[in-house]
């Protein structure tokens, strides 16, 4: 089990986008396999939540839809902007357990990845 985040799981999905790319010998690719499988589970229960948190702090039009700027960012209404910041903080910070081996350290140099995506992989990898 590796116990992590849902800050970390969304900072580490771009990452295992390029991941799941490459090449990797069949055990390794299994247990990486498993654990996106894994992180993806909880990437899909963190988007209904925060979708939730959105519908109910966001603006919306007289016919009950979501407003957005002309960038396609959704408005959250200004006198609840701190609620909003909150919950959504509470979110990002939940911990969840994921049921799947790290990923062993010492095959660290069979990705090819920038130093800013190995940090966002860290927290799956065991010491």
């Amino acid at each position: 089990m590796i116990s992590v985040t849902l800050n970390e799981i969304f900072n580490a999905t771009e990452t295992f986008k390029v991941i799941m790319n490459q090449q990797f010998k069949g055990s390794l690719a299994f247990k990486i396999a498993r654990l996106v499988r894994e992180l993806d589970k909880e990437m899909e229960t963190f988007n209904t939540e925060r979708q939730k948190i959105l519908t109910e702090y966001c603006v919306k039009d007289t016919d009950g839809n979501i407003q957005q700027d002309e960038n396609g960012n959704i408005q959250i209404q200004p006198d609840r902007i701190n609620e909003f910041n909150e919950e959504f903080s509470n979110l990002l910070n939940t911990t969840v357990e994921i049921n799947a081996d790290k990923l062993p350290i010492d095959k660290i140099d069979d990705f090819d990845l920038t130093p800013q995506q190995m940090l966002n992989l860290e927290m799956f990898f065991e010491e």
